[in-house]
């Protein structure tokens, strides 16, 4: 681990990801200030998470940060065999913080550390890619790797508005995706080009876009939303309805639920807990994985 330093105790083991652009000690150590008893470690990879985890010794780990910063964590618990041994939370320090945002957790140090407190522990679904590659929100293809890549250089200057920006100017110029999609062995998709593929555990993307509103990270199903609206007013349309999460009662938007999902096509980017993958013509699936974790929440979240 980079560096460690201690507030005393052993209940709370918070992990500061310090390779991630939203790291901020100042809340970190307010956090642990309202626990009372907590230790930190800095990490800036998977060995230093790895490390912190074999070091809990009955402690719960928190991931301080985002929904990559939760994933690596979740990841490197499940790799190591000890998901269903540690439990688990999340101080929201991302720039989105979609996942913290569905599940009601704070973005407040006094607040998160609540949940850490008083919180229930409940079991987490994840998405798991064909290299077991854990997903903890979700995934997608299409306009959205291009939207986030482009609000990857507003984050900086733009914080939570860098999303919608960078959807905006990814939208002007997109193409539609030659893509085939089968949950469960069945073709959902409408045969035409695609605008963007969503396979979501959790129900929101890009700081808040209910991008798809029936997801749940606790119902043991993966949900899927494929939208075909590749024309100019389609689009704009689309991302009307989108930002309102009625996009899917559109007749060029379909979706479905089960247990795994292929995404087939040529150049396909991923987009996994808003880590982008390059463009590679290799089919992906991922297909869930029910109760994978334990995480603290907010009650009755």
């Amino acid at each position: 681990m980079a560096s460690t330093s201690s507030s005393g105790g052993r209940g709370y083991l918070l992990v500061r990801n310090t390779a991630a652009g939203t790291d901020d000690q100042a809340f970190v150590d307010a956090v642990c200030h309202a626990l009372g008893t907590a230790e930190v470690v800095a990490t800036d990879g998977p060995g230093d998470v790895d490390d912190a985890l074999r070091a809990a010794d009955g402690r719960m780990v928190v991931a301080c940060g985002g929904d990559g910063s939760l994933h690596l964590l979740v990841e490197r618990a499940r790799a190591l065999g000890l998901a269903d041994r540690v439990e688990l939370g999340l101080v929201p320090l991302g720039t989105g913080n979609d996942f913290a945002g569905h599940l009601g957790i704070p973005t407040d140090p006094d607040g998160a550390a609540a949940v850490l407190r008083d919180g229930p522990t409940r079991a987490m679904d994840v998405l798991i890619g064909d290299d077991d590659q854990v997903v903890v929100n979700a995934v997608h293809v299409g306009i959205g790797v291009e939207a986030a890549r482009r609000a990857d250089d507003l984050k900086a200057s733009l914080g939570a508005l860098a999303y919608p920006l960078g959807a905006m100017v990814a939208g002007v110029a997109a193409e539609g995706l030659q893509v085939e999609v089968r949950v469960d062995g069945e073709r959902i998709d409408l045969g035409d080009p695609a605008l963007m593929v969503i396979v979501g555990n959790g129900p929101t993307i890009g700081g808040g876009t209910p991008a798809v509103p029936s997801a749940r990270p606790d119902d043991g199903v993966l949900d899927v939303v494929v939208s075909h609206a590749v024309g100019p007013a389609a689009r704009t349309a689309f991302g009307m309805a989108l930002a309102r999460g009625t996009h899917v009662d559109r007749d060029d938007v379909v979706t479905a639920r089960g247990s795994r999902v292929e995404i087939l096509g040529p150049r396909l980017a991923h987009n996994a807990d808003g880590d982008l993958a390059e463009a590679t013509d290799t089919p992906r699936s991922y297909r869930i994985e029910p109760a994978s974790y334990r995480l603290r929440v907010p009650p009755a979240s």
